[in-house]
């Protein structure tokens, strides 16, 4: 057995930042996440398609939960907790 990560607690994560783009972009998805992928099509020289990648999607919240989410998290910011009472 592994040793417990205490960062773990305060919100540390081993995470890959075009993940982290996924993750937000299912908000602007209205709920639908879409597997992040780097190449679309692979072909040769001369056109000839070898491989055409497939959006692979799924339902991961619903939309009104999708459309809320992103104002709440702006609410912790501004004029919420972590807004500076002194100003900028």
């Amino acid at each position: 057995m592994s040793a417990p990560r205490l960062a773990d607690a305060l919100g540390s994560a081993d995470l890959v930042p075009m993940d982290v783009a996924a993750a937000y972009a299912t908000f602007a998805n209205a709920g639908l996440y879409m597997q992040p992928y780097l190449l679309e099509q692979v072909a040769t020289a001369d056109g000839e398609t070898l491989e055409t990648h497939l959006p692979q999607a799924r339902k991961a919240m619903d939309a009104p939960v999708a459309y809320v989410l992103p104002h709440m998290l702006e609410g912790v910011i501004d004029p919420g907790p972590g807004h500076d009472p002194h100003g900028p």
